[in-house]
């Protein structure tokens, strides 16, 4: 958690709206992957894992929405969905790791950047009362 309290006064707005955009470049690829996911194969297990996906993918997406307002604590609920995400991904694509990482990655870091923004406005908040 320190080194993330080390956020220059300056670079604040930068990795605030840098990680803004990622979250919306993210969410828009989510909303993909849940379009693509629409059409399940007909046997029971398979509609379970779509639906599964489609809860998974929801939760990254608000999680998003909630990082825009409040970055702490979408930014530790989108870290917290993109790890559930990929070891979801992981055990139902028969522990393919790379599927698993290039699904859940992405969502750990947005929501990293999104956390290492919110450490930035506490330091200007902070500096600013004294």
């Amino acid at each position: 958690m320190k080194l993330l309290a080390v956020v220059p006064l300056r670079s604040g707005g930068r990795i605030r709206w840098t990680a803004r955009i990622l979250g919306l470049l993210l969410a828009l690829f989510v909303s993909f992957m849940v379009i693509g996911e629409v059409m399940p194969e007909p046997n029971s297990r398979s509609e379970l894992k779509a639906i599964g996906v489609r809860i998974m993918f929801l939760w990254v997406a608000v999680s998003m929405l909630v990082a825009w307002r409040w970055e702490k604590l979408g930014g530790w609920s989108c870290a917290i969905a993109g790890a559930a995400l990929g070891i979801f991904y992981f055990t139902i694509e028969d522990y393919r790791l790379l599927a698993a990482f290039m699904i859940g990655l992405p969502a750990v870091l947005v929501g990293v950047a999104f956390l290492a923004a919110d450490q930035g406005v506490r330091i200007v908040r902070r500096k600013g009362k004294a």
